[in-house]
């Protein structure tokens, strides 16, 4: 056989398009449980690999979603499943589109024969119908039709037996054996699924396929749900979760709310850009202060100088005055030239005085004279007396 051992499998009906109603439940609810229990059959195989067509996508979606995948009629078949619709109906047929080719109607008829036979319900045969998504795809496709919503049983163990049909049937279409072992009890999803550990830093990741698709490792561990994450896209991993041996990364629309994530190895970690540290900060040098040159004082040199020089003669002159009895002060030549001028001004400025006084008549002219003349004489013998007293 040149058929690829590959099998898509799709349900009929997404949440957003419930199909048929019946015994308080939908179709859309019916079927994915029943797609989800054959893909739980068939994924331990060896040598049959299994894909499920995410749930939220309508017949359209699902349609483009494999077409975009899976290019040539030998990469797998695909299985619709379906819940049929009519009141007092009952039993199960499958459909190929218009014209099969031998293939085609040996899936069918293996599905639709095993699918009798484990549920115990009518067999309405195999037929022909132009259903869009099994005349659109690129591979051979049968859309099944396990049951009628309104009469056929659709509790968990009918559910069982549908599944069991439609899995056998994939696998004599193969020509391999099914041996579905019963499922082990369910332990409480505390103790089946760890919690999320959350990251201590966000961790940039991008999608390594064409697409990822998102575990639920709460609900059923063994099949993907509906989130489709696109090659190349960014996306943020908040915490992770470990899971028989398997690390799933969870994002912050999903991290504390339930427990999905997506396999490790559809992730390529975004290595963080690492900035450069900024140089160190240079250890500031010092500035070299200059010594200032000592100021000179000039007193300082003066009382140095003064002290030194002239102690001796100080003492000397002073000892000469008081052998002599001449304590008359000794009158720097400063002070006798400013003595001898304001002498002689004081002259001049009485006899100007005492004349203009005479010429006015305000004085006696020769009282005038008379007072000039004793001033003047007086002047005269201040000087007399200061040149005296100011000699060494």
């Amino acid at each position: 056989m040149a058929i690829r051992k590959f099998v898509i499998l799709v349900a009929g009906h997404s949440p957003q398009d419930p199909g048929a109603l019946g015994q308080g439940s939908t179709e859309a609810h019916e079927t994915i449980q029943i797609t989800d229990r054959v893909h739980r059959m068939l994924i331990p195989h060896p040598n049959i690999y299994v894909e499920v067509v995410p749930h939220s996508l309508d017949f359209v979606a699902s349609t483009n979603w494999i077409n975009a995948r899976y290019k040539n009629l030998d990469d797998g078949v695909i299985v619709e499943i379906h819940k049929n619709s009519t009141v007092g109906a009952t039993g199960i047929e499958t459909f190929t589109g218009i014209g099969p080719d031998n293939w085609t109607m040996k899936l069918a008829t293996d599905i639709n024969n095993n699918l009798v036979a484990k549920s115990g319900l009518r067999n309405r045969g195999v037929k022909h119908s132009p259903f869009y998504l099994i005349t659109n795809t690129n591979q051979r496709a049968v859309l099944v039709e396990a049951g009628f919503m309104q009469a056929d049983p659709i509790d968990d163990a009918a559910d069982a037996r549908y599944a069991l049909g439609i899995a056998k049937g994939v696998a004599a279409f193969f020509g391999e054996p099914l041996t579905v072992t019963p499922p082990a009890p369910k332990l409480p999803v505390s103790k089946r699924v760890p919690n999320a550990v959350k990251l201590p830093t966000p961790i940039l990741f991008r999608v390594k396929p064409d697409t990822a698709q998102v575990w639920d490792l709460e609900t059923n561990p063994d099949y993907r749900s509906t989130k489709t994450l696109k090659r190349g896209e960014d996306y943020r991993a908040f915490a992770y979760i470990e899971f028989n041996g398997t690390r799933y990364y969870q994002t912050q629309y999903s991290f504390g709310k339930n427990k999905t994530g997506i396999n490790a190895i559809d992730v390529e970690v975004i290595p963080p850009i690492v900035k450069p540290s900024p140089d160190p900060t240079p250890t500031p040098v010092p500035p070299v202060i200059k010594p200032e040159p000592p100021k000179e004082n000039p007193k300082e040199d003066i009382i140095v100088a003064f002290t030194a020089k002239d102690q001796a003669v100080l003492q000397a002159q002073a000892q000469g005055v008081i052998d002599s009895g001449n304590f008359a002060p000794v009158i720097s030549d400063h002070i006798k030239t400013v003595a001898y001028f304001v002498t002689d001004s004081l002259a001049v400025l009485a006899t100007l005085v005492l004349t203009v006084l005479g010429i006015l008549g305000v004085m006696d002219a020769i009282l005038a004279l008379t007072l000039n003349g004793a001033i003047v004489a007086a002047l005269i013998g201040f000087k007399q007396i200061f040149r005296i007293s100011s000699k060494k």
